[in-house]
């Protein structure tokens, strides 16, 4: 309703800047809106139930940017509006007095009363809104829309016993129960001069008074000062414009609140490529979907897998700007969806995606929208993804011909930093594979002697002790010849588990060779590192014994001094450590020097 254009002005002169809570007080005076909403917060991608929602729990489920959002719907215009202008009427009267009656009876929410009264004339809205939109008249029911829309069934159950003339005796002020509150209501909105279009001629109204008392013109008179304080409030009245004056309203530039203007391609590309040093596919999901509400002017960006070989989609990542999450969804898409997904993988083309609700319950079903934009990301993946792009919240239209082209430069950067990041995890492998031994994941010995030597020469600037471990497994050969090379290879890696658990993560741990490893530990003193040595050989022992393994370790200790080089240091360890073979293994050894 606020996307008439003289209903937008009113309000958007009264709007200021500093206005608290205006979205809940439009949003409770806009059923249209309200039924947006309410698909919105029931969509089964989020995994909502299908409960009757206030206009507060409407506000905060979404949140207040989509709620704006959704009031920011394209200005239409004023000819012809006047019987949706008294339905609309007759609707917020009707809100007003379900709401008064529910709180005078206590036998139902209030807040609830107040929403069902909104909407009570779905079958109606949907008529004159399919005449307004294409001069024909819905073709579904009632009953078949509520269940496209994943409305709830409480407001199915109430249109369709008000439609059926439920709860239409006086005295109104007394009925109960909601579809009998409802039905008051409407009755009580009347008497306030608020008239169902379909009603309102000289004998309705002599029949409605024939049979009210005292207390309803009361009740009638007290509604109707409600609704229009309440109009007033957000600069809404009921005196129309002059004609000239409503056709010289602007057709543009009517928003209620402030939208982030949108960016030209390049603004999108260059936004999007400043995420190009994320380091997880994620990320660069997050900053498409997002830049695709930032730049495109979507309302709600989807990422979206398909596997054409499973004939399954999966929702992946969404931006919507409400702080809900998704519910992880495996389902089905129909034959049309299947259809466009693989005409648009063969095309590498954006895809204009309406739904069809003959063709049963798939992706857009899951999403609760009618129509979307779908643009393939790197198309040549076994399991393509796709961004899907609506407008639901505002109805406003997707356009293929002005929106394919920044869907597509979205979607092939998008592709481009997804083939950089597998590059660089593919590098980064590939990086740490020539550092490390792959049977310990330990570092190799090129690394531990380049570590070794830029230790030496930071503990001579800086005066710091530092000490060097040369450890070696006990009998190793023995153990392979009589165990396995299997058995062998368990020693080594539980071996490598203890250093990395024992050690901290400032000391450099390697795999020296075969079965030696090599270990450096700055800023460290003899006595430290004793400790550290004497921790190292008794957990292997201990793992050994876990394993039911004869795993024991021997350890050489080497102090470093000034005039080391890597050389005499490794020397010197070495040295420490076959005293320690000597002395009959599983100990540590000090070079005496």
């Amino acid at each position: 309703m606020l996307a008439i254009r003289d209903l937008r002005h009113r309000v958007q002169q009264s709007l200021t800047t500093n206005s608290v809570g205006w979205e809940e007080r439009l949003l409770a005076l806009d059923p249209l809106t309200v039924l947006r909403c309410m698909r919105m917060a029931h969509s089964p991608v989020y995994g909502s139930g299908r409960e009757l929602l206030t206009i507060p729990q409407l506000r905060r489920t979404l949140g207040r940017a989509m709620v704006r959002r959704a009031l920011n719907t394209p200005a239409c215009d004023i000819a012809g509006t006047e019987p949706i202008r008294r339905l609309w009427l007759h609707a917020v009267a009707t809100a007003h007095a379900a709401r008064s009656l529910a709180e005078a009876s206590g036998e139902y929410d209030p807040e609830k009363a107040y929403v069902l009264g909104l909407l009570h004339d779905l079958p109606l809205w949907l008529h004159y809104l399919s005449l307004r939109r294409t001069g024909v008249a819905p073709s579904a029911g009632v009953r078949g829309w509520i269940t496209h829309w994943h409305l709830p069934e409480e407001l199915r159950e109430v249109v369709e016993q008000i439609m059926l003339g439920m709860g239409q005796t006086p005295p109104l002020v007394t009925s109960s129960g909601s579809a009998s509150v409802i039905a008051a209501a409407e009755l009580l909105a009347e008497l306030a001069d608020f008239w169902h279009p379909d009603d309102g001629d000289q004998l309705s109204r002599n029949l409605l008074l024939s049979v009210v008392t005292k207390d309803d013109l009361v009740a009638a008179h007290n509604l109707r000062q409600d609704v229009i304080a309440a109009l007033e409030t957000v600069g809404l009245n009921q005196s129309p414009l002059e004609p000239e004056q409503a056709e010289a309203l602007p057709t543009h530039s009517l928003s209620l609140f402030r939208v982030h203007a949108q960016g030209d391609v390049a603004d999108l590309v260059l936004s999007l490529l400043s995420c190009n040093d994320s380091s997880h596919y994620r990320g660069v999901v997050t900053a498409t979907t997002s830049a695709a509400l930032r730049y495109l002017g979507f309302e709600r960006a989807y990422a979206v897998q398909w596997s054409a070989e499973h004939d399954a989609c999966y929702v992946r990542a969404k931006a919507d700007l409400s702080p809900r999450s998704l519910t992880p969804t495996r389902l089905e898409p129909t034959e049309p969806e299947r259809e466009l997904m693989a005409r648009a993988v063969a095309t590498g083309e954006a895809q204009h995606l309406v739904n069809d609700r003959n063709a049963g319950e798939g992706l857009l079903h899951l999403l609760g929208a009618d129509d979307v934009l779908i643009t393939p990301i790197n198309c040549d993946f076994r399991i393509p993804t796709f961004l899907v792009m609506d407008r639901a919240l505002s109805g406003s239209p997707i356009r293929l011909s002005q929106d394919r082209a920044g869907a597509q430069a979205l979607a092939g950067t998008a592709s481009i930093l997804t083939e950089n990041l597998l590059l660089k995890k593919q590098r980064a492998r590939a990086q740490k594979f020539s550092l490390t031994d792959p049977l310990t994941r330990l570092y190799n010995r090129s690394v531990g002697i380049s570590s070794l030597g830029q230790e030496i020469a930071r503990a001579n600037r800086s005066g710091d002790p530092f000490t060097v471990l040369m450890l070696d497994m006990d009998d190793f050969k023995r153990l392979n010849d009589t165990r396995g090379h299997l058995a062998g290879d368990q020693a080594l890696r539980a071996t490598a588990d203890v250093l990395r658990k024992t050690l901290r993560k400032s000391d450099i741990v390697c795999r020296y060779g075969g079965e030696e490893f090599l270990v450096v530990l700055p800023a460290t003193s003899v006595e430290e590192a004793s400790i550290s040595a004497t921790r190292i050989f008794t957990a292997v022992e201990q793992a050994g014994d876990a394993l039911s393994l004869p795993l024991t370790i021997s350890v050489g200790l080497a102090l470093v001094r000034a005039d080391d080089d890597v050389e005499s240091v490794l020397s010197r360890a070495d040295r420490a450590l076959y005293a320690s073979k000597l002395r009959g293994r599983n100990r540590f050894s000090v070079d005496g020097e």
